[in-house]
This record gives structure tokens, C-alpha cells and sequence, in this order.
């Protein structure tokens, strides 16, 4: 439980650095990994109602994070694409990188060996 309470503390840290909301990077990220996605898909995937990821879907295209084009088989929708964001989102990833190395080196050694296993045993496990 706190292996993942940590990911999701450095997750918000790194929305954060980004300038975007947990509910945005985790749509910029379902929109990366699948491709592009009716606003109902990513919705259902971000866990909003159509009322609320209408608004997100308009901050990050204002932003530059996603493109809109009109569905090809479906004139009633729209289709929400990802646009890469490496040059920004690494520059800002070094930032989170460099606060990380920081509380890690502040761990002892035991603290640092127990950190690695815990996610290598958690991994052969799935």
C-alpha cells in the first residue's frame, strides 16, 4: 500500500512540474499508450463523466497536449489525439529525476536494497 501511495505521491510531482492536473496527465497518458480516443472512451478511462472530460479536453488542447479532429465513421464525434510532448516533458522529468536522487541518497544502504527488492519481488509476482 505504500509502494503505491508513493507512486502516486511522485505521479502528482510530476503533473505538477507539467502543469497539469492527475486527471490530465492520466489522460495524456491513456491517449499515448492507446492512441487516439472518442471524449467517451477517454472519459471511461479517466473515470469522468462526459461533463467533466469535455473541460479537460479543451485545457489540454489550449495547451498544446492534445489535437481534436472529427471522427472518420462517425459524423456526431470527434476523435482526441495525443501530441507528443518529449522536448517539454523531458526537460521538467529531470527536474522530478533530480528531487528523487536527492531523497534516495539521503537513504542508507539497507533502506536503498530494501527499495529495489520490494518492486522486483511485487514484478514476479504478475
Amino acid at each position: 500500500m505504500r509502494y503505491n501511495a508513493t507512486l502516486l505521491t511522485m505521479s502528482a510531482h510530476l503533473a505538477s512540474d507539467l502543469e497539469l492536473t492527475l486527471s490530465e496527465m492520466v489522460a495524456c497518458d491513456h491517449l499515448h499508450l492507446d492512441g487516439s480516443l472518442t471524449p467517451r472512451e477517454l472519459g471511461q478511462r479517466v473515470n469522468l463523466s462526459s461533463g467533466a472530460i469535455t473541460p479537460l479536453i479543451d485545457r489540454l488542447e489550449a495547451r498544446g497536449f492534445v489535437h481534436i479532429k472529427p471522427h472518420p465513421s462517425d459524423r456526431r464525434s470527434v476523435l482526441v489525439y495525443y501530441l507528443p510532448q518529449e522536448p517539454k516533458v523531458v526537460g521538467r522529468m529531470y527536474k522530478v529525476l533530480g528531487r528523487f536522487q536527492a531523497s534516495v541518497s539521503s537513504l542508507s544502504e539497507a533502506e536503498r536494497e530494501a527499495g529495489i527488492r520490494l518492486p522486483n519481488a511485487m514484478g514476479r509476482t504478475l
